[in-house]
């Protein structure tokens, strides 16, 4: 389910998050982004960069919603893209 604190990022359009990048802290800006799921929407954060698996997820479970990079797709710890669908 999507909280209070996920559609206030929502509405915002984009996050600046500080990742691990090859070996080193960074701020990355992701964008939000939805994405078409049968009839209606889904919402997922995009970033069109290779990030490790291991942080994709930990930004995945810290923020509660999908991320998306250029080398993988990443759902927060028991959750699926039916989780995130919007009207």
């Amino acid at each position: 389910m999507i909280n209070k604190k996920t559609k206030e990022l929502i509405r915002e359009g984009k996050i600046r998050i500080r990742v691990k990048k090859a070996g080193m802290y960074q701020y990355q800006t992701f964008i939000v982004k939805t994405v078409p799921f049968g009839n209606k929407n889904s919402v997922e954060l995009f970033l069109d960069k290779i990030l490790e698996i291991t942080e994709s997820e930990k930004i995945a479970n810290d923020i509660g919603i999908p991320v998306h990079t250029k080398n993988i797709k990443v759902f927060p710890k028991s959750q699926g893209a039916k989780d995130f669908i919007i009207d």
